[in-house]
């Protein structure tokens, strides 16, 4: 695709003839969207029976009945929507069954998780992707996140092998192609590749939660009953998937220290925090272009790290810090909450200096 996409189409689209065939395919189908065949198919592709909680039940049904009354949303899209459903009901099934036979899976610690905060196509992705090129890190790829745990008789790629061996991957990247030929200026606009570093908030899709729903299709009655409920079980629960995810990786080399992101955190702060509280880089700071974070150093909640600053290993920073341009904090200092540093200032902790 060219890199300057013109759209002059909108008022009268011009189909390609893939999309004209799957639009009138579409128009053949009648899709059930009632709850009890999308757990019926879910049971019959893993081969498993226990949801685990039924707490979801009532999210479940707001959400088909949301996409039930949308008359706008053609039978393609409809499609489209149950067959996402579906792939979260069926790993459902999956994570529980690997929670139930694991139980030790739920004791395995997440620490320090480096965690990007930011509103939707403020270049979060970009930062991601970024900082997930750093392999001493673990990210969650696409692929992956779709589909966390394999499903019944398809083997678990171990990490250091190619990922594209896994069935998963394949499905993945099959999705892809499709999407470029369906959706070409979405595509261009967010790829969804593979080996995309994605949103943790996709492993909330297996307990029927996160806003997530509400960027495929308007759903004003979930979109109520997102804001109107503590969110806090379903951050627990995506905790709890990362886990599962580490477990699955146990005997191998993957890195164990985690890289997320997802907008919908500046929502949910104070979630967020309480779920994980040692993470490295607090919920809500700001850290401008150029600074340098060493590995080791704690940086608290709400801060503004400004251009060129330098914070060494093992220091330790507080909540609700300003820290002006060019300042250097070396190794040994803390600084406690609500303290200001004004520009250029050096802290140092040599008490014996040579010159």
């Amino acid at each position: 695709m060219a890199d300057d996409i013109r759209i002059d189409d909108l008022a009268e689209p011009r189909y390609s003839d893939l999309q004209r065939g799957a639009l009138d395919y579409g128009a053949t189908l009648t899709i059930d969207l009632s709850r009890d065949s999308m757990l019926r198919e879910a049971q019959s592709r893993t081969g498993l029976t226990d949801f685990g909680p039924e707490d979801f039940i009532g999210r479940l049904d707001i959400l088909l009945s949301d996409w039930s009354a949308d008359s706008g949303l053609s039978n393609i899209g409809r499609l489209s929507l149950r067959n996402k459903l579906l792939q979260h009901l069926s790993s459902r099934l999956l994570i529980q069954d690997c929670w139930k036979r694991h139980p030790e899976i739920l004791d395995i610690p997440i620490e320090k998780p480096l965690i990007v905060a930011g509103l939707p196509r403020s270049g979060t992705t970009h930062l991601l992707n970024l900082l997930a090129a750093d392999k001493r890190l673990r990210a969650l790829p696409l692929w992956e996140s779709y589909e966390p745990v394999p499903m019944p008789g398809d083997a678990l790629t171990k990490f250091g092998n190619p990922p594209a061996d896994d069935p998963r991957y394949r499905r993945c990247a099959d999705s892809w192609d499709m999407m470029q030929q369906m959706t070409p200026y979405l595509a261009a606009m967010h790829p969804m590749n593979p080996d995309h570093i994605h949103e943790e908030l996709e492993l909330m899709g297996p307990d029927i939660a996160s806003y997530n729903y509400e960027w495929l299709s308007p759903c004003p009655n979930w979109r109520d009953h997102y804001y109107a409920t503590d969110q806090t079980p379903h951050y627990e629960y995506m905790k709890n998937v990362l886990r599962l995810l580490m477990w699955q990786q146990r005997d191998t080399d993957a890195p164990t220290r985690w890289v997320l992101k997802c907008p919908q955190h500046l929502e949910q702060l104070p979630v967020l925090q309480k779920v994980f509280p040692d993470a490295t880089i607090g919920l809500g700071t700001k850290i401008w272009q150029h600074v340098q974070v060493r590995e080791g150093a704690n940086i608290g909640a709400n801060c503004i790290i400004s251009k060129g600053v330098y914070i060494d290993s093992g220091v330790v920073i507080g909540n609700n810090v300003k820290i002006q341009n060019y300042v250097s904090i070396y190794q040994g200092v803390t600084l406690e909450d609500g303290v200001f540093c004004g520009p250029h200032c050096v802290f140092t902790n040599d008490k014996t200096p040579r010159a």
